[in-house]
């Protein structure tokens, strides 16, 4: 079965692909990530979350030359929905935001000949920038939006207060931010809440720990016991759970292995009791 959620006009898989593992340390082959990529579409997802950040080297770009290396090589790579962000820069020793208005508009323009398209999908501020207002850093992707470069605007790694200012600036399509069972400052902080109440997607990134807390989450002993319920995975309970919260979530599963893939889309199917939603809903963040 594979879940379909509406973010702004366009109807997608709920669990899209977070194709960051495929381009940083670690990272599997080219043809090993080329091959993640079309099974990932050969199982029905339709959306992929990338950034101009993520890449192996110093420069940027990686990730989203991947991408449309795979989506060319594949016959069903047209009907594939593509979600970057800008607004983050690698200086060496760690990233740091850069919202400046020409900072953004380069990464945008950038980011369209990498992945060879001509208007991208969702173009998401990575994080915002303390030095710089954020209606500013908006403001410079609605006139991006206006210009036919961008279909829709998202927000990323943002609290309420944030997304309020933004949303005075212009229509914002989706907040992604990080959210898994034992991180839910978003749903305590009122993002996911706004989103509900404004039909804004809410995309959860990290919904199994990321590269920080993934080992750690799947050695929880309390979520290992809810997982053993429904003989699966902490990480598909983890999935199955934010599908669960509300209908406008969306989950960006990150892979560098087809299996990895195959069992984030079997999560869709994973329906989880009321008692075990409470449960999971009653853990305190770590």
């Amino acid at each position: 079965m594979t879940l379909r959620r509406r973010l702004a006009d366009t109807e997608l898989t709920a669990v899209g692909l977070g194709a960051m593992p495929l381009s940083l340390a670690g990272a599997p082959e080219p043809a090993t990530a080329i091959d993640v990529i079309h099974r990932f579409i050969d199982a029905g997802g339709d959306f992929i979350d990338s950034a101009n950040v993520y890449s192996s080297t110093a420069a940027p770009g990686d990730n989203e030359r991947l991408i449309a290396r795979a989506l060319s090589q594949h016959p069903q790579g047209r009907r594939v929905h593509v979600a970057t962000k800008g607004g983050v820069q690698w200086t060496g020793r760690g990233w740091r935001a850069n919202g400046r208005p020409q900072a953004l508009r380069q990464a945008c323009e950038q980011s369209l000949r990498d992945l060879d398209v001509e208007r991208i999908f969702l173009y998401q501020l990575h994080a915002p920038d303390p030095d710089v207002d954020i209606s500013e850093s908006v403001g410079v992707l609605r006139d991006l939006q206006a210009a036919g470069r961008i279909a829709h605007i998202g927000l990323s790694n943002i609290d309420d207060a944030q997304l309020a200012r933004a949303a005075e600036v212009t229509s914002i399509a989706s907040v992604q931010n990080g959210l898994h069972p034992r991180r839910k400052q978003s749903l305590a902080d009122g993002v996911v809440t706004r989103c509900r109440e404004h039909g804004i997607a809410f995309i959860a990134h990290s919904p199994v720990g990321g590269y920080h807390d993934h080992a750690r989450l799947a050695d929880d002993k309390e979520l290992r016991q809810l997982a053993q319920r429904y003989v699966t995975s902490v990480a598909n309970l983890a999935i199955a759970w934010l599908l669960q919260l509300d209908e406008h979530m969306f989950v960006i599963a990150g892979a560098r292995r087809v299996a990895s893939v195959l069992a984030s889309q079997r999560a869709m199917e994973l329906a989880l009791d009321a008692d075990v939603m409470r449960s999971i809903n009653r853990l305190v963040d770590w």
